[in-house]
């Protein structure tokens, strides 16, 4: 709840520490892999979005929102 709260705060570094400490506690937590992707994201760190991204996937496999993301940043890095 708080990394959300810091992600719409643009706080995303913060963020990022809040959803790290969800991952930490809960490694199958697919939420939190998705909204710390997103904070990479908006920070231009790409490859730790895709990093998570990837990760959510292999949790969640049926999560549209992060399969077109995740495809959307592979064209944003030119890995499509």
């Amino acid at each position: 709840e708080e990394g959300n709260t810091h992600h719409n705060a643009k706080r995303f570094e913060e963020a990022v520490i809040d959803y790290s400490r969800a991952i930490e506690l809960d490694p199958t937590y697919a939420l939190a892999y998705i909204n710390r992707g997103y904070a990479y994201y908006n920070k231009q760190q790409y490859e730790q979005a895709m990093r998570d991204y990837t990760r959510a996937l292999e949790l969640d496999p049926n999560n549209t929102w992060v399969r077109d993301n995740k495809a959307r940043l592979e064209k944003k890095m030119g890995k499509r």
